[in-house]
């Protein structure tokens, strides 16, 4: 180690580099972050017996974060994620060990894993499996492939926003859509709500990197607005629609209230995305404005 003492500065920012570069791949979703994730993990292993070895615990600590991230996510869908996480904190307290450091990441991660069995993680996950299963969605990684169409009966006018062929859908909530006691403005909320998450994910896994987002919409689609359904249908069908529940509001005015609320965030998330996307944009814009508009401008007289 003492002949790298002359490249010490040189190492130091790689390490930097190497510590921006591996928090940019960890916790994405998108096929080309494994590569990404194990290359820079890798120069951070090599950097752990140089001047800049106190890489690896910052290396550490972006592992535990990404591997709680992916451990709380339904496991059929970032098993591949979640393995890439857990082995690149493995290599990373290896090296740790082999230079003398003290590798401390395994208590917290230790914790959080006894946190998610007590919380019922393993349960939680067969269920969400197999209702994607019974949804005819696939439960391979990151839902590569083709989802199964569920037919709707004939019912209410297709809601605006709703996807060419407005009368077939292909999530969970769209079981609902077929009960008789769902009211018809709820019937038409839930359906854009269904469109509307649906097309807000496509976008998010294809052109952002914020996880948080997509587990927020994930969570309104399997979680929150089947949960709000249900609440409403477990009521006594005779009072459901004329019985004040709270604030003068009967079960189906609450339903649609709360239906709209989850609607306005998706819609939120779709916004935040798209701003981020647009400031790299704007971002761009006046690079290149800035470098070669003058040029332009100098042209043309």
């Amino acid at each position: 180690m003492h002949a790298l003492h002359a490249f010490s500065p040189l190492l130091q920012f790689l390490a930097v580099f190497a510590m921006f570069a591996l928090t940019r791949y960890a916790f994405s979703t998108k096929a080309p972050a494994t590569r990404g994730t194990l290359t820079w993990a890798a120069v951070m292993v090599a950097l752990a017996f140089t001047p800049a070895g106190w890489v690896v615990h910052v290396g550490m600590a972006i592992g535990l974060f990404a591997v709680v991230e992916f451990l709380f996510r339904p496991l059929y869908k970032v098993r591949v994620q979640l393995a890439r996480s857990a082995g690149f904190v493995a290599a990373l307290c290896a090296a740790a060990m082999l230079n003398g450091q003290y590798p401390w990441v395994v208590f917290p991660l230790a914790a959080a894993v006894a946190l998610w069995f007590l919380t019922g993680g393993p349960a939680r996950n067969e269920r969400k499996r197999i209702r994607a299963m019974q949804q005819g969605a696939p439960v391979g990684p990151m839902q590569q492939g083709s989802m199964t169409q569920v037919p709707v009966a004939q019912g209410p006018a297709p809601w605006r926003g709703a996807p060419a062929g407005g009368s077939q859908l292909s999530s969970y909530l769209a079981s609902y859509l077929v009960d008789p006691r769902l009211p018809d403005e709820a019937r038409a909320q839930l359906g854009t709500l269904d469109a509307e998450s649906r097309n807000a994910l496509a976008y998010l896994h294809a052109h952002s990197d914020n996880a948080l987002l997509i587990f927020e919409i994930e969570q309104i689609r399997n979680d929150f607005a089947p949960s709000a359904v249900q609440g409403y249908l477990a009521l006594p069908p005779g009072l459901a629609d004329t019985e004040p529940l709270q604030d003068g509001r009967t079960g189906a005015e609450l339903l649609v209230i709360q239906l709209q609320l989850l609607l306005d965030g998706v819609r939120a998330a779709v916004g935040e995305a798209h701003g981020a996307n647009a400031g790299a944009l704007l971002a761009s814009h006046r690079f290149l404005r800035a470098r070669f508009g003058t040029r332009s401008d100098e042209l043309r007289l």
